[in-house]
């Protein structure tokens, strides 16, 4: 037993976050759709937001903003704090919210599930956590193509979990 604490204590909190964010994600992300918001979708804690804007995207941009989103409900499902973001410099991550540390990380996580070898050329210390924290990222792309099909018919105000 004491072995095991000795080797839990080395290990880094945020490193231990692959073990449970894969089982976690089925059973904690939700969905809902909403008639209005300002953006095309938001994350609010494990509840991703889709609002009618969404619908006039791209099916192409529609994943790629539920990658985003989920990346903030990862963020928010593992208790990632800002100031672990800033100290793995994801607010260097180029987005339109430069220099926040919340929405580069979302941006990362998204690059990295839809385009990893652009995230790698171009940010290779965000690739590498990512890799280690995500991995090959199966489970959220299981994920957003199960929402893109619910999503069509969900109802306004509806909660839906995505197994």
């Amino acid at each position: 037993m004491m072995k095991i604490i000795s080797a839990l204590k080395r290990l880094n909190r945020l490193d231990l976050i692959v073990a449970i964010s894969s089982s976690f994600l089925n059973k904690t992300a939700l969905l809902r759709r909403e008639a209005s918001g300002t953006t095309e979708a938001e994350a609010q804690g494990d509840i991703i937001l889709v609002y009618d804007k969404f619908f006039r995207c791209k099916l192409t941009m529609q994943k790629y903003i539920l990658l985003h989103e989920l990346g903030h409900v990862f963020q928010n499902m593992n208790d990632i704090s800002i100031l672990d973001l800033m100290d793995k410099n994801f607010a260097v991550f180029e987005y339109k919210f430069s220099g926040n540390a919340m929405e580069g990380f979302a941006e990362a996580f998204a690059v990295y599930l839809d385009s990893p070898n652009e995230l790698k050329k171009r940010y290779l210390e965000q690739f590498k956590i990512m890799k280690n924290w995500v991995g090959n990222g199966a489970v959220y792309k299981k994920w957003v193509g199960k929402a893109l099909k619910i999503l069509k018919d969900l109802p306004y105000g509806q909660l839906e979990r995505i197994k």
